[in-house]
């Protein structure tokens, strides 16, 4: 046969091959827009009665997302995150994951060399994902990872590199030994730049929440039904399920292809799962990456070796050593997207030298776009499921800023850790705030005071003193802080020694004034002096002299964000020192906040999910009266610069407690604008406002503590403010929502039994 016949031949078997392969494709088409068609169908039908998505037996769509907190954990997944400078991927990944998964738990540390913080994106979902922010104290303890690591590992590597990868493998078995403390089963393992998703070929419409743990479910149960066939009761799905990685280049598609199926209101280029559809090789050998179900591995396999090689793609032994797989293999796989230059080239690599250029430079990032052939839409539906599960408003707040490049996400760098609390015990006390306090029936509202000023300033040591008039002991309440707060409870005789209170008032005063208020006064006047010099002697700096219905905050128009705990503390570090010199005796004038509740979907805004904004005086109580008047004032005392003769009280002095140093001079008024630090101050509800008998007697009593009074506080009330309210969020993130609902077990109610 001639040379010519022969092409001839091959080329009419070529045609043919050819026109085989647009056959199937074209079928495949036909049947992918039938679906589509259907789909559009049950969209439009089933879309009047309010957002709707799983099908039930009845062919309706529930849209109702997972909620966070189910009765049984394996109704989502969970998942273990590192993260560095990597916000405007994070945005996306959080609402991907949170729809496609179902995610609704995460623990995530920051890499401590970042120079941004995720802290404003993760307190976005509040409420839909629980989300617990790790340091390296809660993943190694009290050592350094420099010190745990494999020493001839780090020096004979790259040492930045090989600890990044170190804390993560480390971060993984510390998480996932915690999840399956918490009764929780499949856990994600995958970065920022990785999407979860079920291949084409096997799958469920992404648009419905929960594709990925519907396939797994449906998986488990076939595999227990030939398993029941065959008397066996072996899952035939690994405990470590291996992903393969889809690698997507940085060839873009035309626009009207990016923007197909994408909901009003986005813009398909600000997400990785949109903009970027080309890929190479279309079932090569691939790094894989991996989901663990915790439930079935044994706590003695949940380990990491740190010597592993690739020990992030497959953390575990019970993983095995084979770290590549082809796409082929698995129903579930993870794209990974390097997205745009700016993106990509923003957060600084871990590799030195040539490494970096070579792995992660300029000339590497332009070759992901070579022999980019294959394009696929696995994922671009996931948007409009979401849009339609948690409302247009409600996904363009959480998909704020998704995909843009911001080396300050409204937070500066070294605040990654903030949610980590100052600990007891600090080598330098200056690195918290002291308080001494009097108190007196008034449970109700102390539980919440030492909550909120434990985040705010961070309280750590507290000197208190109860009135020897209560009917109630709050003891009950200090014991909860054990270990948080080091709390001193005195009496009369810490205070005055052998002689009685009375002894020492000055005896012509007792006699012209309410003697009982007087008494009162002064115990509190002499508690702070003995208060102050013990603080002093034990070297504290600032203490704080506030009552149990005044709460400390930085003004909003020089607003320190009250989620991270130690805002006070912070401001008087970085600020206060900037505007001149802060006095030893620092006034705080007082707003006073009156009794005009707001509605309650006010009030609930930005609490946690378990906690009642109406038991809590910073949530429900919002209104005030003047804007700017002059107002009483409390005081802060920096003792560090006071010196011993000057710290005593004078019992004679009109309004000591409010300023009770000779330092701090006669003014004991000044105009909320004067100051950026002020107290709130709160009277609660009626049945709080009287429950504390009044030292004051008689006709007194009645008018300035009495039921007309308390309705008085609610008239001109025509300003209002959050100042304080984001504070439970922080307080929750930093201490975890187990510890505290223990610590705020009861807060606002009144009990004469506490």
């Amino acid at each position: 046969m001639s040379d010519e016949s022969n092409y001839r031949t091959r080329n009419v078997l070529t045609n043919n091959k050819e026109v085989q392969e647009l056959n199937a494709r074209s079928m495949f088409l036909v049947q992918q827009q039938q679906e589509r068609e259907q789909l559009q169908y049950a969209f439009v039908h089933h879309n009047n009665n309010g957002p709707q998505m799983n099908r039930n037996d009845t062919g309706t769509y529930n849209f109702e997302p997972t909620p966070l907190s189910s009765p049984n954990e394996k109704n989502s997944i969970a998942a273990c995150l590192l993260t560095m400078d990597d916000n405007h991927f994070l945005i996306e990944w959080l609402a991907y994951h949170y729809h496609v998964l179902p995610l609704r738990h995460l623990i995530v540390a920051v890499d401590p060399r970042a120079r941004t913080s995720p802290q404003e994106i993760f307190n976005r979902w509040d409420g839909l994902i629980n989300i617990t922010v790790w340091n390296d104290t809660d993943i190694f303890g009290n050592k350094r990872v420099e010190d745990i690591t494999e020493a001839p590992d780090v020096k004979k590597r790259n040492r930045l590199l090989m600890l990044h990868r170190f804390r993560q493998m480390a971060l993984y078995v510390k998480c996932m030994r915690q999840f399956k403390s918490d009764g929780h089963q499949w856990v994600m393992l995958l970065d920022t730049d990785e999407f979860m998703v079920v291949k084409a070929n096997h799958h469920e419409d992404i648009r419905w929440p929960g594709s990925v743990l519907k396939y797994l479910k449906e998986e488990e149960a076939d595999s227990n039904n030939d398993n029941h066939n065959r008397s066996s009761t072996h899952n035939n799905t690994p405990a470590c399920l291996p992903l393969p990685r889809r690698r997507y280049g940085t060839k873009e598609s035309l626009l009207r292809y990016q923007s197909k199926h994408v909901p009003k209101d986005f813009n398909s280029s600000d997400f990785l799962t949109m903009r970027w559809r080309y890929y190479g090789m279309k079932d090569k050998n691939e790094m894989v990456k991996t989901m663990i179900d915790v439930s079935r591995v044994d706590w003695d396999d949940l380990y990491v070796d740190t010597r592993k090689s690739n020990g992030v793609h497959a953390p575990l032994d019970i993983c095995g050593d084979r770290v590549e797989m082809s796409l082929s293999e698995s129903k579930l796989i993870a794209s990974h997207y390097p997205g745009t230059w700016e993106q990509y080239n923003f957060r600084k690599d871990a590799r030195e030298g040539s490494k970096a250029k070579e792995m992660k430079g300029k000339e590497a990032y332009i070759e992901l776009k070579r022999f980019q052939h294959f394009h696929d839409d696995l994922h671009r539906d996931w948007l409009i499921g979401f849009d339609k599960s948690v409302g247009r408003e409600e996904a363009q707040r959480l998909l704020k800023d998704v995909g843009k490049v911001s080396a300050d996400h409204k937070s500066k760098p070294k605040q990654q850790n903030a949610m980590t609390p100052t600990p007891l015990s600090s080598p330098n006390e200056k690195n918290s705030i002291a308080a001494c306090l009097l108190t007196m029936d008034d449970n109700h509202f102390l539980i919440e005071w030492l909550a909120y000023h434990y985040h705010v300033l961070p309280l750590r040591h507290l000197i208190v003193a109860v009135d020897p008039r209560a009917r109630t002991s709050p003891q009950e309440i200090f014991n909860r802080w054990d270990g948080l707060i080091n709390i001193t409870v005195w009496n009369d005789t810490d205070i005055f020694g052998n002689e009685e209170v009375e002894g020492v008032a000055d005896a012509e005063r007792v006699k012209e004034e309410n003697k009982l208020l007087t008494l009162h006064r002064i115990r509190q006047m002499f508690l702070y002096e003995k208060c102050m010099r013990q603080l002093k002697s034990d070297g504290h700096q600032w203490v704080m002299l506030l009552d149990t219905d005044e709460f400390m905050v930085v003004k909003a128009d020089h607003h320190e964000d009250i989620r991270w705990p130690g805002s006070v503390l912070k401001y008087l570090k970085e600020e206060a020192p900037t505007n001149g010199n802060t006095p030893a005796c620092l006034p705080l004038p007082r707003r006073r906040y009156g009794t005009k509740e707001s509605l309650l979907r006010y009030q609930n805004k930005h609490v946690p999910k378990d906690f009642n904004s109406s038991d809590f005086l910073t949530m429900r109580w919002r209104h005030y009266g003047m804007k700017d008047k002059n107002v009483t004032i409390k005081s802060m005392i920096d003792v560090s610069r006071v010196d011993w003769d000057d710290l005593h009280v004078n019992p004679r002095k009109s309004y000591g407690v409010h300023a009770p140093l000779d330092i701090c001079g006669d003014r004991v008024e000044m105009s909320l604008s004067e100051s950026k630090l002020i107290a709130s101050h709160y009277p609660g509800t009626w049945e709080q406002y009287n429950f504390r008998k009044d030292a004051r007697e008689g006709s007194k009593a009645r008018e300035m503590r009495g039921k007309e009074a308390y309705h008085n506080l609610g008239r001109f009330q025509v300003f209002h403010d959050d100042l304080h309210r984001d504070w439970l969020i922080g307080f929750d993130k930093s201490v975890g929502r187990k510890e505290a609902l223990r610590l705020l077990k009861d807060v606002g109610q009144v009990n004469a039994e506490m």
